[in-house]
Parts: C-alpha cells; structure tokens; sequence
C-alpha cells in the first residue's frame, strides 16, 4: 500500500515539473479516485 501511495505521490510530483496538459488529462480522474487534491 505505501508503495501504491509512493507512485502516485510520485507521478503527482512530476505532473508539477512536467506540466504535460496530455498526460494530466488522462491521469486527472485517476487522482481523483484516488483521493489527491488536484488544483
């Protein structure tokens, strides 16, 4: 389970540097179902 929250803390800290609006989409319901703020 910590390895789960470590990959998606992971691939949200990306997300931040990257700013990749394709890749945010796509990941965007994904973080919310999985419980992370996204804006």
């Amino acid at each position: 389970m910590a390895a789960g929250a470590l990959f998606i803390a992971a691939l949200g800290f990306t997300l931040l540097f990257v700013q990749d609006p394709l890749v945010h989409d796509s990941l965007h319901n994904f973080r919310h179902a999985a419980g992370v703020a996204c804006h």
